[in-house]
């Protein structure tokens, strides 16, 4: 028989998607932040203080990962990379 694509390279198999998954809780979440056309600002004080505390948490938790990173001798930890999980702790947390 003739099929009308091409076999997959790697031996598996052919998959026709019919839905995706935006129309879970999650894909609805995403949908909404991707198309979304208000922007949210810090315009409150109720704003800027769960952006602080949000702030506090991911300053602590960075702390924490880097002191327990820093004390690590068995292996020794790579400082370069010890950083950059602090600095995307802290961009992860706070928007």
């Amino acid at each position: 028989s003739v099929q009308p694509w091409p076999a997959p390279p790697d031996g598996g198999c052919v998959v026709h998607v019919a839905r995706t998954g935006f129309e879970t809780a999650q894909g609805k979440l995403l949908r909404t932040i991707l198309y979304a056309t208000e922007r949210v600002t810090v315009g409150t004080n109720d704003s800027a203080a769960f952006i602080a505390v949000l702030l506090g948490f991911a300053l602590v938790a960075a702390a924490y990962v880097l002191r327990e990173g820093l004390a690590a001798t068995d292996p020794p930890r790579n400082r370069f990379k010890l950083v950059l999980h602090c600095v995307l702790i802290v961009t992860s947390v706070v928007p």
